[in-house]
């Protein structure tokens, strides 16, 4: 399961080893959302695709009163995507810190479609790009490696898929 994008939609994708330590992993979003605060928000949605098993019962809890203080009254398993508005920035770095937190596995993906993240496994951070975002790219490797991935590289393909030459994935 995943977010397929076509191939000629991405310029380039990178990845982020991010730390795992609280402050180092709120610095690492924050840095994230340096492009969003340039540019200004106009909103986004957040979509959770695996949690961790073993503070699911924690972490479920705080998503469904999280959710619930916006009148979302859906179970966060059965309803795991969420949609910001553009004066929900905060709250949009919030969620995604807290992704980053408790290790879930999500997409990030700005309405103005010219980059989305991915969160993967406890310490990755995969961003891929339509439009060249130095500010964001470079404000991230001032606090955590990154590297621009090769086009033969397992995660550029997963983003980079091509729907028609691979109708099966």
């Amino acid at each position: 399961m995943g977010i397929r994008v076509r191939c000629v939609d991405i310029c380039k994708v990178y990845e982020s080893k991010i730390p795992l330590d609280t402050t180092g992993i709120i610095q690492c979003i924050q840095a994230a959302m340096y492009e969003e605060r340039q540019i200004g928000f106009c909103g986004g949605l957040i979509y959770f695709t695996e949690w961790e098993l073993n503070t699911r019962r924690i972490t479920t809890k705080i998503m469904e009163r999280l959710r619930g203080s916006y009148g979302v009254a859906d179970w966060p398993m059965t309803c795991p995507g969420h949609l910001f508005a553009q004066n929900e920035i905060d709250d949009y770095e919030a969620f995604v810190a807290l992704a980053a937190l408790f290790q879930w596995e999500g997409h990030f993906i700005p309405t103005h479609g010219k980059y989305f993240m991915f969160l993967h496994e406890p310490d990755r951070l995969y961003i891929a790009v339509r439009e060249n975002v130095p500010t964001m790219i470079d404000a991230i490797g001032k606090l955590c490696p990154v590297r621009e991935l090769a086009p033969k590289d397992v995660w550029y393909r997963a983003f980079c898929q091509d729907a028609e030459n691979n109708p099966g994935r």
